[in-house]
């Protein structure tokens, strides 16, 4: 089968994440597969060209213009794929056209990754909902994604259905004090450091300034605490500059973006997400896959990742408090802690392979 993933760029980011997981593993059951990139290429493309995965970047500029249209059609022409799988909302309605005129036959899907963030109905979601006429299947990746393409496209009811994320298990070791130590040496740690981390876009959807307000009252609590913050983003001088604010500077620290995130995951002791929206977590999936006691907001799937009171704990969106009183009771008891992150693992071996997703995927694309 000739597999076609179409996205805007493969930055870091959950969707890109899962779109590469998914493209190594159907080219490791032999389908063809190739990428589009209607932007650039972006910084994970090497996870495919690396594996052999032609990755195909188009510039799009603001607006329409004929470069980018050419670009985009000559390359579906010439891969010519039998399903055509759309990680966007932009991807979706602009391939609705191409398929139209280069590939008639082709399945399209369309995977919707997290909640839209403005109710009104503008006009990239217009030009999606009359794409769906094209196509053949629109997936959420966990219920509350899925029941919002159902609300807002009622119309188109038959095609929505749910497919959560999966993740590599086996490249996933648990928490263990060697990481965590190797994680306090390089950072000149104090070694009886407790580690809260977070890896995420510094965008305003993920809400690292509640976390940062957290924090402040976790350390009053808990001297000894660190708060680790993985990823790059447009607020991340706005966000190092209200931790000195809060004179936190010496005890928040920015990574940026990092490859070695298996090896993070396993030196920190919590994981937390402070978003305001979320779709299935591939960050939270990654933590329950690293063993590790979870602390979430009660935003889009996460309520189905991190199982209250059992793998963790989810608290109410924009409360500080909460947020710090959570994260406070895993870090003061060991046991409990272990507990959680061992019952996050078990979960998610059962319900977060990469096996799992790809199979449902492909039987959807031969259905």
């Amino acid at each position: 089968m000739k597999i076609l993933h179409v996205i805007e760029n493969l930055n870091t980011g959950g969707a890109e994440r899962m779109l590469i997981n998914l493209a190594i593993a159907q080219a490791g059951q032999d389908h063809q597969v190739a990428v589009i990139c209607l932007f650039e290429l972006g910084n994970l493309a090497p996870s495919l060209t690396d594996q052999g995965i032609s990755v195909t970047a188009c510039y799009k500029k603001p607006g329409f213009t004929l470069s980018f249209i050419g670009k985009l059609c000559s390359s579906v022409k010439k891969f010519s794929p039998d399903v055509i799988h759309c990680h966007s909302l932009m991807a979706n309605y602009y391939l609705a056209f191409v398929k139209l005129l280069f590939a008639p036959r082709a399945t399209q899907i369309l995977t919707r990754h997290g909640l839209l963030r403005g109710g009104n109905i503008n006009r990239l979601n217009l030009l999606f909902h009359l794409s769906l006429f094209m196509t053949d299947w629109a997936v959420g990746v966990c219920d509350s994604v899925s029941q919002e393409l159902f609300d807002k496209h009622e119309f188109f009811s038959r095609k929505i259905l749910t497919i959560n994320n999966g993740i590599n298990l086996d490249t996933f070791a648990h928490h263990n004090s060697h990481s965590k130590s190797m994680l306090i040496n390089s950072l000149n740690l104090d070694q009886n450091s407790c580690i809260i981390g977070i890896i995420a876009r510094l965008n305003p959807v993920k809400n690292h300034q509640l976390l940062i307000d957290a924090f402040s009252l976790v350390k009053a609590e808990i001297a000894h605490s660190k708060l680790i913050i993985v990823g790059d983003g447009v607020l991340r001088q706005a966000l190092e500059d209200y931790t000195k604010q809060l004179h936190l500077d010496s005890e928040v620290i920015f990574l940026g973006d990092r490859s070695d995130i298996n090896d993070l995951l396993a030196s920190f002791d919590v994981f937390v997400l402070s978003s305001n929206n979320e779709g299935n977590s591939l960050a939270l999936m990654e933590a329950a896959a690293a063993s590790l006691p979870m602390v979430a907001t009660n935003v889009g799937g996460n309520a189905t990742i991190v199982s209250h009171n059992h793998s963790g704990y989810i608290v109410e969106p924009n409360e500080p408090n909460l947020l710090a009183d959570a994260l406070i009771s895993i870090l003061s008891n060991p046991k409990k802690s272990r507990e959680m992150g061992e019952f996050a693992r078990r979960w998610v071996e059962k319900n977060g392979s990469i096996e799992a997703m790809t199979n449902t995927y492909l039987a959807l694309y031969r259905h």
